[in-house]
Parts: C-alpha cells; sequence; structure tokens
C-alpha cells in the first residue's frame, strides 16, 4: 500500500507539475489576449473618433452646399432678371431703329449703328433722348414767347393821335 500511495503520490505531483506548466501557459495567453483586447479597444475607440469626426464634417459639407445651392439660385435669379432687361433693352433698340428709319432719320440711324456694345448703344440713344427733350423745351418756350407777344399786341394800343393843344404848352 504505501509504495502503491508513493506512486500515486509521485503521478499526483508530476500530475500536479504539469498542471501547474499548463497554468502557468495558459495565464500568459491569458495576460496576452488580455493586451490584444485593451489595443483592440483602443483601436475601435480611435476608429468610433473618427467616425465622429468624418460624421462633423460630412454635416459641415451639407450646409455649405444648402448654402451654395442657395446662392445659385440667388444667381440663377439675378441672371434670368438681366436677361429680361437685355431682351427689354434689345426690343427698346429695334423699336427705335424701326421708328428712326420710318422717319428717315438716316444719320441717326448710322450713328447708333456705329455704336460699341450695349453700353455705347444705351448712350447714343440717352443722348438722343436728350436732344428729343431740350428741343421739345425750346418748342415750349417759343410757343411761350409766341403767347406773350401776342398778349403785348392785343393790349397795346397802336392809335395815333395828333398832339392836343394841351401837350403843346
Amino acid at each position: 500500500y504505501i509504495l502503491a500511495l508513493i506512486l500515486i503520490c509521485s503521478v499526483f505531483a508530476e500530475s500536479g507539475e504539469s498542471l501547474r506548466a499548463e497554468i502557468e501557459k495558459n495565464k500568459s495567453e491569458l495576460q496576452s489576449l488580455e493586451r490584444k483586447e485593451s489595443d483592440e479597444l483602443g483601436i475601435l475607440d480611435a476608429l468610433s473618433r473618427r467616425v465622429i469626426l468624418i460624421n462633423d464634417l460630412v454635416e459641415e459639407l451639407l450646409q455649405q452646399d444648402s448654402l451654395l445651392t442657395r446662392r445659385l439660385d440667388i444667381l440663377n435669379d439675378s441672371l434670368a432678371v438681366k436677361r429680361e432687361e437685355l431682351d427689354s433693352a434689345n426690343t427698346l433698340r429695334a423699336e427705335l431703329l424701326r421708328a428712326m428709319f420710318i422717319r428717315g432719320k438716316g444719320g441717326e440711324f448710322t450713328f447708333l449703328l456705329n455704336s460699341e456694345g450695349m453700353g455705347d448703344f444705351m448712350s447714343r440713344v440717352g443722348y438722343f433722348l436728350y436732344l428729343a427733350r431740350e428741343r421739345a423745351r425750346i418748342s415750349f418756350m417759343a410757343d411761350s414767347a409766341a403767347v406773350q407777344v401776342e398778349v403785348l399786341i392785343d393790349s397795346t394800343c397802336l392809335l395815333y393821335t395828333s398832339p392836343s393843344p394841351r401837350d403843346r404848352t
């Protein structure tokens, strides 16, 4: 029995040593896995912060896109207004040229056709409008002066009388 007991104790001692070695090996493996888990959690945390940063950047880009879209809409509206103004100016130009041609104002017509661009043309049209206003003002002044002359003529007595005896003294 003793021998068997010693043999059993020896087997348990050997198996205890191998169990201790396996426990130490498992502890070492567990520590390695814990370090890997910690490293991976750090990586996941960094990735999570990057995802948050990217989401913030995407939100900012969407806001800038919205602002740029509104500005583009405003510019398109402004462009449409300018196109309407240009169409109106072209229509006015065509009507003015047609009227000048009908009135036989060939010199003025040539003067307008020689304009260099719309700005120059509009300046020349403005010059003609100024001349037309001045002609109208001068015509009005002449008519007014004619009326005044008529009033003076109507109110002046041109009857000639001989001097009276009282005027001789």
